[in-house]
């Protein structure tokens, strides 16, 4: 399945262009950007990466019994103190 990727921003006085990609699927990623100016003409350019496995996540997937688990030792840390 393919994706489009966002366009983000252009640096004037670089000519750096920025794209914002989805990588929370594992897969292989091909970019092409094709870029047309009257005073520079027509450019191309290509990327490709591999990722593998998953994103990583900011915060665990905890079950009702790992939030438990995390009370408890809290509360046995909290009077241990």
């Amino acid at each position: 399945a393919q994706k489009q990727a966002a366009y983000k921003s252009c640096e004037a006085s670089t000519g750096l262009h920025e794209f914002s990609v989805d990588l929370t699927a594992a897969g292989s990623y091909q970019i092409n950007a094709y870029a047309s100016n009257e005073a520079f003409g027509s450019g191309y350019a290509t990327g490709s990466f591999q990722l593998i496995g998953e994103a990583p996540k900011a915060t665990p997937d905890l079950g009702v019994l790992g939030v438990a688990f995390a009370l408890l030792a809290a509360g046995y840390a909290l009077r241990r103190k």
